[in-house]
């Protein structure tokens, strides 16, 4: 079987080549040239349609000793994402260019391609994967989140998801570049493009004038309210939720709160202005190829590096939607993607037209919000898809600022924990050593001092600290729905390991002369870390955030 493999001259477009050819398929390999620097206005030689980036593509087919080519697109990429990616742009948009490209560029003019070279498959370097469930196909979130790139493909439909190989889907970076370096691959440890390809300094703006030769206009920045506050440098240069670069002084951080394009003016508002509940989308694509009769809980996100959220969406006809967010969300942005989740699951997906202002806020519900909020609370019982689980074999969806948050939530109720251990000791410790007292000693002058009191006292004092660790962290850290004797059961297994160990070592340092409180602290740091990660990758794994309430 033929597999046509899409090669940018990347590391993981290189490792999905080798790996597709690993199982078998009879690869050949192309890079698609989207255009040209000087079309696009770009001095700098490392893009990724530079030559460069095509001699690394060559360089991999021929080290794998495939068949190689360069396909012309630069025409088809330039009137259907580059022109439209600054109109929209003059229509006050914020478009995710990336969507357009896969759509339009890898499986459409990559497809038919394809076809012409007589190719079942296409291989693309994306982290994500293709599942079958009966007769059709879902997409599913790739394995490394932190990787995953799904949502620039809610686009695809069945029969492209039929003819297409995701092969880093179950893989981590790591791993993907360690395949490159085993292979011998130069570009092993070639740096990943972040940056639109077109714009690679970010400057968009500068992008959209090089691209139509047009002059930005400048207008009024005006308040929430109609004062003008200011002129702006042209609508372009801005986007929903902006604070930086607005160019006025103001007494109060102003943010960009919606773009009038009709008018050239720019809104700026407060931070709690930002905050919308609703949000109507277009063009919405359902994967399995059928739109939901009813309205359906998924957890919608709004932008690429945005959490999921869950919502309440809406369908309605001819492509178009609404989506009702359980809690306002802060700068829904029209023309970027709103991506609908089931788990690890994409169902589909809609670009933002418009948004509406939560009307909490206002003060005053309207009849819309009202028929919305007797609907989720007639479906209470169905609450639990509100926020789907991760599927018990895949970790949880939590990036690096929810993974210190959490880890910051556990060392407050840690603290907490420590200090009933610390008091609880102390005081037990002395009751303990009653005996040695000079009062008791006076009565009872033929008594014999006792000995071994480390271990009891630190016993009830640990058990103590355990109790309400464990109800403080499963309730605010890990805000788990977890069945909690489960759960419980779980830590008092860690325990049954630990409190040996630590009362065996705690009892052979006190009979060597150590103060009691020089073992306790270390015991109780050494507790604390290996108690956290067994809490977060055993106890609550899968179970993260399931009890966070609608």
């Amino acid at each position: 079987m033929k597999a046509l493999i899409a090669m940018s001259g990347g590391v993981d477009s290189s490792v999905a080549a080798y790996l597709a050819q690993r199982e078998g398929y009879e690869c050949i390999g192309c890079t698609m040239k989207l255009y040209t620097n000087t079309d696009a206005g770009i001095s700098e030689r490392h893009t990724c349609c530079s030559l460069d980036d095509v001699e690394d593509a060559r360089a991999v087919a021929y080290r794998l000793g495939m068949r190689y080519c360069v396909f012309n697109f630069s025409e088809g990429f330039r009137e259907q994402v580059m022109l439209p990616f600054c109109e929209a742009y003059r229509r006050a948009r914020t478009p995710n260019p990336c969507i357009e490209c896969n759509r339009r560029m890898k499986f459409d003019a990559l497809f038919r391609r394809a076809e012409e070279l007589g190719c079942e498959k296409i291989v693309t370097g994306h982290y994500a994967r293709i599942a079958r469930a009966g007769e059709r196909y879902i997409l599913q979130k790739a394995l490394d989140e932190t990787k995953d790139q799904s949502y620039v493909l809610y686009a695809m439909t069945q029969r492209e998801l039929a003819h297409t190989l995701f092969p880093l889907g179950a893989m981590r970076k790591s791993e993907t570049r360690a395949i490159a370096e085993t292979q011998g691959f130069g570009n092993a440890r070639k740096r990943d493009s972040q940056d639109i390809c077109f714009a690679p300094d970010g400057d968009y703006a500068a992008a959209i004038g090089r691209l139509t030769g047009e002059k930005s206009v400048s207008g009024a920045f005006v308040s929430t309210d109609g004062r003008v506050l200011g002129e702006h440098k042209g609508i372009i240069h801005y986007t929903v939720g902006q604070r930086r670069g607005l160019g006025i002084s103001h007494g109060e951080r102003l943010y960009v709160c919606r773009i009038d394009p009709e008018r050239n003016e720019v809104v700026l508002g407060e931070e709690k202005d930002l905050y919308r509940s609703e949000a109507a989308v277009s063009d919405v694509n359902w994967i399995s190829g059928e739109t939901p009769r009813e309205p359906v809980r998924y957890a919608v996100k709004i932008r690429y590096r945005a959490r999921e959220q869950a919502a309440t969406v809406y369908p309605e006809e001819n492509g178009r939607g609404r989506i009702v967010f359980d809690a306002p969300q802060r700068a829904v942005t029209p023309g970027q993607a709103a991506v609908f989740y089931d788990g690890g699951t994409v169902l589909g997906g809609g670009t933002i037209e418009c948004n509406r202002r939560d009307p909490r806020a206002a003060g005053r519900i309207s009849l819309a919000r009202r028929a919305d909020l007797w609907y989720k609370r007639e479906d209470r019982r169905e609450a639990v898809l509100s926020m789907p689980e991760t599927p018990k074999n895949e970790k949880p969806t939590l990036s690096k600022r929810d993974n210190l948050l959490m880890a910051l939530k556990y060392l407050m109720c840690t603290a907490g924990a420590g200090i009933i251990q610390f008091v609880s000791f102390t005081l037990l410790n002395a009751a303990a050593h009653f005996d040695r007292l000079p009062v008791f000693l006076k009565l009872f002058p033929g008594a014999a001092v006792t000995e071994l009191k480390y271990g009891p006292s630190y016993f009830v004092a640990l058990a103590l600290s355990v109790i309400f660790n464990f109800t403080a962290n499963r309730k605010y850290t890990f805000r788990s729905a977890n069945n909690v004797p489960i759960a419980m059961a779980k830590v008092l297994g860690y325990y049954l390991v630990f409190t040996p160990l630590s009362i065996w070592w705690g009892e052979a340092l006190a009979q060597h002369g150590w103060n009691e409180f020089a073992i306790l602290v270390p015991t109780m740091l050494v507790n604390a870390v290996t108690e956290f990660l067994f809490n977060r990758f055993v106890v609550f794994r899968g179970s993260i955030n399931t009890a966070v309430k609608s």
